[in-house]
C-alpha cells in the first residue's frame, strides 16, 4: 500500500462506517461487487485500495471480505504485488492462532478486483458470544431478511483502549506473548507486516490477532514508506525489527493508556498502580523495543518474546539484563586493564556471584526512595549508549550516591559511565583515575552489603 494508508482515519481496520459505535451500519451507496457463494450485507471498513464487507455464505456463516480494486493503483506492479503477498500469506495465516485466518483468495479480472475471505472478529457490542458467530435459525427474521440492520462492531484493540483505558499488566503480557509469537512465525516465513497498530489487532474468540494483512510483504521486496505515523521507526518500515518497534508502541499504549507519540513518558499515577513492579519490568522491554537506535533494539521476535515470557514466569528482565551487562563489563576489564588487576578481579568475583542469584544484596535498591529514584533514572540514561545519555546518567547516579553513600549499584553505574569516560571528553588519564575511584567505592560498598546482608544503610 502507499503512503495514503498511513492516515489512521482512512486505513482499512474493519471499523464500521458510522458516526458512533452503537449506531447501525449504513449500506454502501452503490451495489456491492459479486463474490461467489457470498452475500455482501454491509460495508464495515474502507481504505485507499478497497473495502471490507460483512458477508454471509450459503450456509449462513458470517465472514469479513476485503475487496482490493485495480483502479486504486497507478500501475499493475503494486497491484500484483499485493495479490502475490496475500496468496503467499493465505496458507501461513492458518498455521498460527496469532494471525487472522485467510479462508479463501479469489480474483475477478473482468470486474477489476481481487478479494479474500477472513474470519470475523468478535462483536464488540456483546463480547465474543456474538450473534453473528453462528448461522441464523431456520425461518428466523434474520434468515428471511426482515430483521433490522445488525448492530455489529468488530472488537479491536483500539476499541478496548478507547473504552477501557490502560489495561492491567497481566492482560498486556498475554497480548504481547500472542503477538510476538505471531510475528516470530510471520518473520520465519520471510514476511513482514509493516502496519501494526491497535486498529489492526482484532479479537477472535477472545484471542488477539494481527489483522489488515494487506500490507504484509516479503522482507526482500522493494520497500515503500507505508504504515501509520508514530508506530514507524526512524529508519522506516519493512524489516522484522521495525515490526517489533511498532508492536512496542502499541504495547506502550496498552499498558499506559497514553498516545504512542507520548513515548517514553509514563502516567502520572504509575507509582500508585497495584501492578507497579510488573509495570517497571514491562517498561524495560518497551524501552528496548522502541529505542531510537536500531542497533539497540530487539533484532528478533523470539528475543522479545523470551523477555515477556520471563516476566510472565515472575522473573526480572531488569535484573537479568543488569547482571549480563555488569558481568560483560567485568570480563572486559579483566582482559584489558592490567592496572586494575586487583579491583577488576574483585569485581568479577562479586558480579559472578551476584549474577546467579538475583536476591543477592548487590542488586538491592537503596532504602532511601529518592536515591533509588535517581538511580532508576540514571540507569535508563546509561542504556541509551549515547554521549547525552552518559551525561544524564552521571548527573543522576552522582545524586544517588550523594543521597546514599553506600548505594552499591549506583557506584557500579558510575563505574560504567567512566569506563566510557573518553566519550565524555575526559583524557585517558582522567578516565582511568575515575575508574579506579569508583571501582574501589563499588568494591568496598559491595563488601559492606555482603557482610551486613542489607542493601544500604540509608
Amino acid at each position: 500500500m502507499n503512503s495514503r494508508e498511513s492516515n489512521e482515519a482512512s486505513s482499512t481496520d474493519l471499523r464500521p462506517v458510522r458516526a458512533e459505535s452503537v449506531s447501525p451500519f449504513r449500506p454502501h451507496s452503490s451495489a456491492p461487487p459479486a463474490i461467489p457463494d457470498h452475500e455482501l450485507l454491509w460495508r464495515i471498513g474502507s481504505g485507499s485500495y478497497g473495502e471490507v464487507w460483512l458477508a454471509r455464505d450459503v450456509s449462513g456463516q458470517y465472514r469479513a471480505v476485503k475487496i482490493v480494486y485495480r483502479h486504486s493503483f497507478d500501475q499493475d506492479k503494486p497491484y500484483e504485488r499485493e495479490f502475490a503477498g496475500i496468496r503467499k500469506f493465505e496458507p501461513i495465516s492458518r498455521e498460527h492462532e496469532g494471525h487472522v485466518d485467510i479462508l479463501h483468495v479469489g480474483r475477478n479480472d473482468a470486474a477489476g478486483h481481487f478479494y479474500y475471505l477472513m474470519e470475523l472478529a468478535d462483536d464488540a457490542n456483546v463480547g465474543q458470544a456474538s450473534s453473528l458467530s453462528a448461522p441464523p435459525k431456520k425461518n428466523s427474521a434474520e434468515e428471511t431478511g426482515k430483521m433490522p440492520v445488525p448492530l455489529y462492531a468488530p472488537r479491536t484493540l483500539k476499541h478496548d483502549l478507547r473504552t477501557r483505558g490502560a489495561l492491567p499488566v497481566a492482560e498486556c503480557l498475554q497480548i504481547a506473548l500472542s503477538l510476538t509469537r505471531a510475528l516470530e512465525h510471520l518473520h520465519a516465513h520471510g514476511l513482514v507486516h509493516r502496519d501494526i497498530k491497535p486498529s489492526n489487532i482484532i479479537f477472535v474468540k477472545g484471542v488477539p490477532k494481527l489483522a489488515d494483512i494487506g500490507l504484509v510483504t516479503s522482507v526482500d521486496a522493494t520497500r515503500s514508506f507505508v504504515g501509520t505515523d508514530g508506530y514507524i521507526p526512524p529508519e522506516g518500515p519493512g524489516t522484522p525489527p521495525a515490526d517489533l518497534y511498532s508492536l512496542g508502541k502499541v504495547l506502550y499504549e496498552c499498558v499506559t493508556g497514553k498516545d504512542r507519540l507520548d513515548f517514553p513518558e509514563l502516567p502520572a499515577d504509575w507509582r500508585t498502580r497495584p501492578d507497579f513492579e510488573q509495570l517497571l519490568e514491562f517498561n524495560e522491554i518497551l524501552t528496548k523495543a522502541c529505542d531510537g537506535e536500531q542497533s539497540q533494539r530487539y533484532q528478533s521476535a523470539d528475543e522479545m518474546c523470551a523477555d515477556f515470557a520471563l516476566i510472565d514466569r515472575g522473573q526480572s528482565v531488569k535484573q537479568k539484563r543488569t547482571a549480563d551487562r555488569r558481568l560483560n563489563i567485568a570480563k572486559r576489564i579483566c582482559a584489558a586493564a592490567a592496572l586494575l588487576v586487583f579491583t577488576a578481579g574483585a569485581l568479577f568475583t562479586l558480579f559472578h556471584e551476584a549474577s546467579t542469584d538475583f536476591s543477592h544484596p548487590a542488586y538491592r535498591l537503596s532504602e532511601n526512595l529518592e536515591a533509588s529514584g535517581e538511580y532508576r533514572d540514571g540507569d535508563q540514561c546509561l542504556r541509551r549508549d549515547t554521549k547525552e545519555g552518559l551525561e544524564q546518567a552521571l548527573k543522576h547516579l552522582t545524586a544517588a550516591t550523594n543521597l546514599d553513600p553506600r548505594f552499591t549499584v549506583a557506584y557500579n553505574g558510575l563505574f560504567e559511565v567512566y569506563i566510557r569516560g573518553q566519550d565524555l571528553g575526559l583524557s585517558s588519564a582522567e578516565a582511568r583515575a575515575k575508574v579506579r575511584l569508583y571501582a574501589s567505592k563499588r568494591y568496598l560498598s559491595g563488601l559492606y552489603q555482603i557482610q551486613s546482608g542489607v542493601g544500604s544503610i540509608g
